[in-house]
């Protein structure tokens, strides 16, 4: 309970200063905890640096393409997370980011290939085309999406809609 108040706590306090004017007060103070938890549960503001990148990975597989995508709206139509995130993009000093960030992609590609396989079973997807290649044009769309998204004054959700479309009309041309 503490430790994901302090997680929230970090996630918008980053998101609103950016990594380098967040102090751990502030985060504590936010988080209605001392700073002797908060040092207990992460001995630097690295550590809670990478715990909220890491948590991406707990994320269950998406059932199915409709699912993934709406996952992906819903991060990028929240503005902490779209502030967190901008942010963490300009980091590059924090020991272990590379690799959290590595995992994190890793793990998103694996939820994925899990979807358009559902996608392929239930015969939404074509199977002419390799897997392969249906990920990578899903996530260039996605890559796209997000893109604008964080650089861009958009309705994430309204743009979103329009990520499905791409994605559902993407998957119909590798079709048969």
């Amino acid at each position: 309970m503490m430790r994901e108040a302090i997680l929230r706590a970090g996630l918008t306090t980053i998101g609103d200063r950016g990594y380098r004017h967040a102090t751990t007060r502030e985060i504590c103070r936010r988080a209605g905890v001392s700073s002797g938890t908060f040092f207990h549960y992460f001995p630097t503001k690295a550590d809670l640096l990478l715990a909220l990148l890491d948590r991406g990975e707990d994320q269950p597989a998406a059932p199915d393409l409709r699912a993934f995508l709406d996952q992906v709206v819903a991060e990028a139509a929240d503005p902490v997370v779209r502030a967190f995130v901008r942010e963490v993009s300009t980091l590059a000093e924090v020991p272990g980011l590379a690799e959290v960030l590595e995992a994190e992609e890793t793990g998103r590609r694996a939820r994925l290939v899990a979807a358009l396989e559902t996608e392929r079973a239930a015969g939404r997807a074509g199977t002419a085309v390799a897997l392969e290649e249906q990920v990578r044009r899903v996530e260039l769309l996605v890559a796209g999406y997000e893109s604008l998204v964080a650089t861009s004054e958009v309705d994430a959700r309204a743009l979103g809609r329009t990520l499905h479309e791409m994605a559902r009309v993407t998957l119909a041309t590798l079709a048969p």
